[in-house]
C-alpha cells in the first residue's frame, strides 16, 4: 500500500513493532527533503511549515522511543529533526514540559489514560463541548 495510514508509527510503538514501514517512508520524506530546491533545509519552500512541524514530530517519536536509529540509518533526518527542534517557537515549546512523551512499547494504558484527561468525551467520562457537538451547525 502507498497509504501513509500503514506507516502509523505511534501505533505500531504501542503495539510493540518496530518495523511499521519505516525503511519505506524515512527514505521518502528523505528523498522531499533533499529535492527542495530552495536549499533552506526545510520540506517545501523556504521556511518551516505545517508538514515539517509533522514530520518532525513522528522523528521525535522515533527517535525519543528509539525505534529506528535515526542517527545510524538516516542521518540527514536526524540533522532536519535537531535542526527543528531549535527552531523559535518549538524549542521553547520542547522546553517547557507541557508535551507529554511518547509512549514506548507496553504503554498502552498510561498513554490511553492520558488522553482520556485531555478529551474525556471520546471515553464517555463527560459531554462532548459544544463546538464539538454533532449537533452544532454555523449560522451566518
Amino acid at each position: 500500500s502507498d497509504s501513509i495510514t500503514d506507516w502509523a508509527p505511534l501505533t505500531a510503538l504501542m503495539q510493540g513493532s518496530k518495523d511499521a514501514g519505516h525503511a519505506k517512508y524515512l527514505s521518502r520524506f528523505q528523498r522531499v527533503l533533499d529535492s527542495n530546491d530552495s536549499e533552506s533545509g526545510f520540506l517545501v519552500g523556504r521556511s518551516p511549515s505545517f508538514a515539517d512541524v509533522q514530520l518532525f514530530q513522528a522523528l521525535a517519536c522515533l527517535a525519543e522511543t528509539k525505534a529506528v536509529d535515526l542517527k545510524a540509518k538516516y542521518p540527514r533526518l536526524e540533522a532536519y529533526r535537531a535542526r527543528v527542534a531549535k527552531l523559535p517557537g518549538i524549542c521553547e515549546y520542547l522546553a517547557s514540559g507541557q508535551r507529554s512523551k511518547f509512549p514506548g512499547p507496553g504503554s498502552k494504558e498510561e498513554f490511553i489514560a492520558g488522553v482520556s484527561k485531555v478529551i474525556p468525551w471520546v471515553f464517555g467520562k463527560a459531554e462532548q463541548p459544544p463546538l464539538l457537538s454533532s449537533t452544532w451547525r454555523f449560522q451566518a
